[in-house]
């Protein structure tokens, strides 16, 4: 059994895939422009500075910024693409960075043990703690202060959603298999690059939205710490525009897929 999928070339794919994706989802590429555009005006509005005058949580921070940007927009690549796998993997690397940006913040001490860190085999901190530091950093939702039993709970949950993303990276096959078995009636395929299944659009679409929303996060959490007064004006008259991108984002989420080539 064929489909219209299966004359084309792997260039052809890549394109109808992000032709299709952005269809399916109209908001989703300028949410990302916005996200991205945002962290790096706030980036570049910090001034140039020698690695010798400037503190250690701000070496670290400024650091860990530039790579969060560029892995986001790597992201973004791949994604438009039609890889997949390869998008979940690099995401699951770029919620560590907006992680480790948040725990480190203004606190020297931390930022020191992160830029001194002798083992290339593991991180300062287990990934749970990386979160849950991170967010008793963080402003509490409705503004007040985090429970114990609130933060655990959040931490439980932005875990969860990490160790998904790792089950696709670690090639976990419950993870695997859904993105790499390409299901027709009365068969099934093994595939090389973009797929058109519902799944792989719902997916690539939950690991955008995600890496948008700790990029904002950490983007915020830089700006308040680091960036310049005008940088930090600007990224928060800019906000409500992209907070109101992302909630139209989240709404896809639940929203079945249109009619699409996929499909036909």
């Amino acid at each position: 059994m064929t489909d219209v999928h299966d004359e084309l070339t792997l260039q052809e794919k890549e394109t109808l895939f992000g032709s299709q994706l952005n269809q399916q989802f109209p908001v989703l590429w300028p949410c990302l422009e916005q996200v991205i555009q945002g962290a790096g005006r706030v980036f570049a509005g910090c001034p140039p500075l020698p690695v010798h005058e400037i503190s250690d949580s701000e070496l670290a921070s400024r650091t860990l910024m530039a790579r969060l940007i560029t892995d986001l927009y790597a992201v973004c690549i791949l994604a438009w693409k039609g890889y997949l796998a390869q998008t979940v993997a690099l995401t699951s690397s770029t919620l560590e960075t907006a992680y480790l940006l948040t725990y480190i913040g203004l606190n020297d001490k931390t930022a020191r043990q992160w830029l001194d860190h002798p083992d290339a085999t593991q991180q300062i901190v287990s990934v749970f703690n990386l979160i849950q530091g991170s967010l008793s950093h963080l402003d509490h939702p409705t503004g007040g202060l985090w429970t114990p039993q609130e933060l655990e709970e959040h931490t439980k949950s932005e875990y969860h959603i990490y160790q998904q993303m790792c089950g696709v990276k670690h090639l976990n096959a419950a993870m695997q298999m859904p993105l790499g078995l390409e299901l027709r009636p009365g068969e099934g395929r093994i595939t090389v690059g973009p797929q058109f299944s519902e799944t792989f659009f719902n997916v690539t679409l939950w690991t955008l939205y995600h890496a948008a929303r700790m990029a904002l996060q950490a983007t915020d959490a830089f700006a308040r710490g680091h960036a310049p007064v005008t940088a930090l004006a600007q990224f928060k008259n800019s906000l409500p525009a992209t907070e109101r991108l992302m909630a139209d984002l989240l709404g896809y989420l639940d929203r079945p897929l249109a009619p699409s080539v996929a499909e036909e």
